[in-house]
């Protein structure tokens, strides 16, 4: 079956994929000096911006078990606020621009040319939810990868916690 992200309410979110067989022990725990455990991975990716989901799909296929931290959501900057977004409404400007100079080119249009901007801010919203959609589809079908929503801070050289958890590897 396909495997699905469950979003928990304490924010960590795990894949229902088996993992394949990794150096380290599945699902293995480690306990820390102040006698919590540790969840063991080969490879713990923090950020799911541009280069994290490919840095840690690219790991799963090669069959090591890999978290991925993320804080708030998934394409980082530049899907939700940057790139993507930006680059929408300047091709929609750029429409508009083009349309104005139509007659230029010896294409008439009959009547003033409108900018419809709640068309245009729909339109920006819906490449950035297909470029998410994608992303989270992605994501949930890769064995081996689970996402932990949350604030990753290190608390030593290999360990990370993510709110009241704690996550373990040499990468």
């Amino acid at each position: 079956s396909t495997p699905r992200l469950e979003r928990r309410p304490d924010m960590t979110t795990k894949t229902t994929a088996k993992t394949p067989k990794s150096n380290s022990k599945s699902g293995a725990k480690a306990r820390t000096k102040d006698g919590a455990s540790a969840t063991k991975y080969d490879a713990i990716v923090i950020g799911a911006g541009q280069a994290g989901p490919y840095l840690a799909v690219r790991l799963a296929q090669a069959g090591l078990k890999v978290a991925l931290v993320e804080r708030e959501h998934f394409g980082g900057t530049c899907v939700n606020d940057g790139c993507i977004p930006t680059k929408t409404l300047v091709a929609s400007a750029r429409a508009a621009h083009v349309a104005r100079r139509a007659a230029d080119y010896g294409v008439l249009i009959g009547g003033e040319v409108r900018v419809d901007m709640t068309a245009v801010k729909a339109r920006k919203d819906g490449v950035v939810a297909q470029s998410i959609d994608s992303l989270t589809t992605w994501l949930n079908g890769t064995p081996g990868l689970e996402v932990v929503w949350g604030h990753a801070r290190f608390v030593a050289a290999h360990r990370v916690e993510v709110g009241e958890r704690v996550l373990e590897a040499p990468r």
